[in-house]
């Protein structure tokens, strides 16, 4: 099992690097990990540069809490951007 830390480094490696991540590394210096990989998700989905395998790989390992409710927000905003 991957650690909260390991997944986010995972994540940012998957994301493109022109992404902010002023904000996850402001969580990442707090240990706030959860709280970083959400705020990374959401600055690479609002700039347009999340790709799938990103949502695939956190969406399988996380099925509650922060990131769990960022991915949902993210599916939501998607949905609606395809209708």
């Amino acid at each position: 099992m991957l650690t909260d830390l390991e997944i986010y480094r995972r994540v940012d490696a998957m994301i493109p690097v022109e992404v902010d991540r002023d904000d996850a590394e402001h969580e990442l210096l707090h240990c706030e990990y959860e709280d970083a990989i959400a705020d990374l998700l959401t600055e690479a989905f609002l700039s347009g540069k999340l790709p799938q395998n990103a949502i695939d790989f956190v969406s399988s390992e996380y099925k509650h809490g922060t990131v769990a409710i960022t991915l949902e927000y993210i599916a939501a905003q998607m949905k609606q951007s395809a209708a």
